[in-house]
């Protein structure tokens, strides 16, 4: 049987950025945790995460899918990709209603303590 599956280009973006990305690193850290991203995840985060002379050229991104699609998983493994693979200080998560934010953090939370190499990492 043929597996059903959307677009992975989008239908509008802005010009998709040459150069590094370090989207692969974070793609990575999904498979390792066993939540691995979706194609068009990998598209999102490639382009979001270009760097130049070391730092994000895109400052902000802004990504609008149907629901049920997977964007608060790319906020949360963009979350932990800053706070262990980036070094960031400073994790801001925003979401239309204050459940959906805290429920975003409760889950990176579980994530982080089901798996040793990232409890370790404070360690």
């Amino acid at each position: 049987p043929v597996k059903l599956m959307g677009h992975i280009q989008p239908r509008l973006h802005t010009p998709f950025i040459g150069g590094k990305t370090l989207g692969k690193q974070v793609a990575q850290l999904a498979k390792d945790i066993g939540e691995p991203l979706l194609p068009w995840q990998k598209l999102v985060l490639d382009d979001m995460l270009k760097v130049r002379r070391d730092r994000f050229v895109k400052r902000s991104n802004l990504v609008i899918a149907p629901r049920q699609n997977g964007k608060s998983h790319i906020g949360r493994m963009r979350a932990l990709a800053g706070l262990f693979l980036f070094e960031e200080k400073n994790i801001l998560l925003m979401s239309s209603n204050r459940s959906m934010a805290i429920t975003s953090f409760r889950d990176m939370v579980d994530t982080i303590e089901r798996f040793d190499f990232l409890i370790n990492y404070f360690i």
